[in-house]
């Protein structure tokens, strides 16, 4: 028992004795056991931790995708917001134009209808002053082609001095401002504003603003006021059927039911109303028809070739009736 050490260990059921040695084999083998599990616990929980961090990386990287994504997706849909709400907005203004237009439209069928009326009184009246037969009268539209197809000027030849004169007065004639070019002609063109083919009733004269405005032929202010996108607008009546019309002006200088002579100045150009820029806007009526200004505004020296331009008219009784109350007034005399 050399080099060993014997613990005995005395208790009520009696006396045991251990030797020291066996007691240490039993602790390293215990500890080695436990060593080895705990190495392997690590090793195992290590590899677990390893590989939900792979996981979890895995998922982070995800995550980070779809959040791009979504990103992405939320600046789409914020541009097709601001692009629905930008179109929306364009949507109520043609919305708020159409209403305006319509409204427009309403007002001219009206003003129409009374001006068609009125012509057809004032046509009446004239067809008794040339002497033509009453009674049941054709529609308006019959007679103005009538008048096309049997318009001869053979029957009147020469006018004099006398009756050229009484004849500019009377017929709007020449130019009602000095201006620089034709912005937009009679007839069909691209709206400016609307950006849309549409109808228009008369010629755009440029001119700067504050230019002086005369009345092209003698007669009565029918309207001076606002005007719907016209603007300051004014509207002449001439004799024999004739009216002219004056847009975007900026100041008015007659008054309604004012008389006016050719070459009177009744206002300035301007830019008021649904305008682009300073110029006048100038149309030529006769009875319920619009006729091109330029015809008027470039008038010839020899009327004959300016009336053979405008067929619409009536000049072979107009011109008969001028001579009548020219010989008329020289018999007063």
């Amino acid at each position: 028992m050399k080099n060993k050490f014997i613990i005995t260990i005395t208790d009520l059921e009696g006396t045991k004795q251990y030797t020291l040695d066996k007691l240490i084999k039993k602790l390293l083998i215990w500890l080695v056991l436990l060593v080895a599990v705990t190495i392997g616990g690590s090793f195992m929980l290590a590899q677990y931790l390893s590989e939900t961090i792979i996981e979890l990386n895995q998922q982070k990287v995800d995550l980070l995708k779809t959040q791009q994504e979504l990103l992405t997706q939320k600046r789409k849909l914020l541009k097709e917001k601001r692009f629905l709400t930008k179109l929306n907005l364009e949507l109520l203004g043609k919305q708020q134009e159409l209403s305006i237009i319509n409204q427009q439209l309403k007002e001219s069928i009206k003003e129409q209808h009374q001006a068609l009326a009125s012509v057809n009184e004032k046509l009446k009246e004239v067809e008794k002053i040339l002497g033509l037969e009453a009674g049941d009268t054709p529609p308006l539209s019959q007679r103005l082609e009538k008048i096309e197809k049997s318009f001869d000027f053979k029957k009147i030849t020469s006018l004099t001095p006398q009756e050229k004169k009484l004849l500019l007065r009377s017929v709007p004639t020449g130019k009602p401002i000095v201006y620089r070019r034709v912005s937009a002609p009679f007839g069909y063109r691209m709206h400016p504003i609307y950006g849309k083919k549409m109808f228009h009733f008369g010629v755009d004269l440029v001119a700067r603003k504050g230019t002086k405005i005369y009345a092209p032929a003698d007669g009565v202010v029918y309207f001076a006021g606002v005007k719907n996108g016209y603007g300051n607008f004014i509207l002449l009546d001439h004799p024999f059927g004739f009216s002219t019309a004056y847009g975007h002006l900026q100041k008015i200088v007659v008054e309604r039911g004012e008389f006016v002579e050719k070459g009177q100045l009744i206002g300035y150009v301007g830019n008021s109303g649904r305008s682009t820029g300073p110029h006048l806007h100038y149309e030529v009526r006769y009875l319920s028809y619009w006729l091109n200004p330029l015809k008027f505004i470039h008038w010839k020296k020899d009327p004959f070739e300016s009336m053979k331009e405008i067929p619409r008219v009536d000049w072979q009784d107009l011109l008969r009736l001028l001579r009548k109350r020219y010989y008329v007034a020289l018999q007063k005399k």
